[in-house]
């Protein structure tokens, strides 16, 4: 029959209903290469940082806290702290109640104590800048017997990425813990972007942790987050010397901009809405690079370039970045003209890179430590336990991308699973969804 007053999109049948051309039918499903076309880049103007399938663009929809009334345990003495620190380096837990206590003591420290950027005065003989650990319990051993413990002249700065990717995160993180509390003045963290519940819900710390303490995991993992939210994103050595894990952001900015972005949830996604955002997740997530631009390797921060580095060390009167957040060969390397500075200090963690350490002396001289090469221990429980999750969790998305309409976008998807806890995502396996 005649084109109908619907358009040239439709057509009029004898039953006298408007029945919906290939065209209209093809678009409606998303099968044309505009569609296709248009939702990719709402995808990539979002920027939201693809954690495996279930990132979300805002962490503090998710983010875990303490509740308010609740009334911190009793803070453990300088005894207790030795031991459960000397048990954790032959691979043996605390109870629940000391990790507790533990995890609530660390909180209390970083609250009152630390702020977004700090300023530590130059070191009297070194000061050591620890790279991303990843769970690896080998390597921080083997750092501490090497280069010894802190002391007034041998200061530590743990550059974030504690844990993640290796199952000894748990070890890891609360050795971190006891030594910031017995030396509190020697012992320094700083975040990485490992150090949210976007993360280590994917790469998995969650499941490490529910091993390791199977009747506390829940409470331990809401106060583990308390104390990641809290801590500082930047520290300035000296003057001269600025650390963070990242990088920096593409426009200008300054220490002072720097000290007023409030400790918290990671901005991701959408919620980019002010410079302080931007620089957040710069500080966190952002790599140097030949050219600047977009980071669409992580699809969150951005690409650097030495000019942004020479602009943001001259305008700060700074001599030198020093980051961690890539896994280098030989655990250090330089960039930008020597610039910035890349430590790395789990080794074995890809293709069986070295792990180092950077010095800063009395004369604020960034210089590598020695290089080491520890092998990674298994753990073989806590492994198949990650794998089983993250398994459940991609088959569970599978089967609900499945049964989607063609309209739904990726976001859409990602906002769907990331609205809901990783326990809640098996229910759809079994149908209750």
């Amino acid at each position: 029959k005649g084109l109908s007053p619907g358009g040239a999109d439709s057509v009029e049948t004898d039953a006298g209903y408007t029945a919906e051309t290939w065209q209209e039918r093809r678009r409606k499903r998303g099968g044309c290469k505009e569609s296709t076309r248009r939702r990719k880049k709402e995808r990539r103007d979002a920027n939201t940082p693809v954690i495996g399938s279930f990132s979300s663009d805002d962490e503090s929809r998710r983010s875990p806290s303490i509740p308010a009334d609740w009334e911190a345990p009793a803070p453990l003495g300088t005894q207790e702290l030795e031991g459960i620190l000397q048990g954790l380096r032959v691979r043996k837990l605390p109870d629940g109640e000391p990790a507790l206590q533990l995890v609530a003591q660390v909180r209390d420290h970083l609250r009152s104590h630390c702020s977004t950027l700090l300023r530590l005065p130059a070191p009297a003989r070194r000061l050591i800048v620890v790279g991303d650990l990843h769970g690896h319990l080998n390597d921080l051993l083997h750092l501490l017997d090497s280069y010894g413990y802190p002391t007034e002249t041998n200061i530590y700065l743990f550059n974030g990425d504690f844990v993640d990717k290796g199952v000894w995160g748990p070890e890891v993180l609360l050795i971190l813990f006891c030594l910031l509390l017995m030396y509190p003045s020697f012992v320094h963290l700083n975040r990485g972007n490992h150090e949210s519940w976007v993360c280590n819900d994917r790469y998995g710390f969650r499941e490490h942790l529910m091993h390791a303490f199977p009747e506390h995991h829940i409470d331990l993992y809401t106060w583990i987050h308390e104390c990641f939210r809290l801590l500082p994103l930047c520290y300035v050595i000296g003057g001269e010397v600025c650390v963070v894990h990242g990088g920096l952001p593409i426009e200008p900015v300054t220490l002072a901009e720097i000290a007023g972005v409030p400790r918290g949830a990671v901005p991701l996604g959408s919620q980019l809405k002010s410079k302080s955002d931007r620089i957040f997740q710069a500080l966190l997530w952002s790599d140097p690079a030949k050219v600047a631009g977009p980071n669409k390797k992580r699809r969150a921060g951005w690409y650097f370039s030495q000019q942004h580095t020479e602009d943001f060390l001259r305008s700060n009167g700074l001599r030198r970045l020093v980051r961690s957040h890539e896994s280098i060969p030989d655990g250090y390397s330089t960039m930008h003209g020597g610039l910035v500075c890349t430590v790395f200090s789990a080794s074995n963690y890809d293709r069986q890179n070295s792990a180092c350490v950077a010095l800063i002396d009395a004369e604020l001289e960034v210089k590598p430590g020695e290089t080491w090469n520890q092998p990674y221990e298994h753990n073989f429980q806590r492994e198949s336990l990650a794998q089983k999750s993250f398994s459940e969790k991609m088959n569970a998305r599978k089967v609900f991308v499945t049964n989607l309409p063609h309209t739904v976008t990726e976001l859409e998807i990602r906002e769907w699973f990331s609205s809901r806890g990783c326990g809640r995502i098996c229910q759809v396996l079994r149908g209750k969804e």
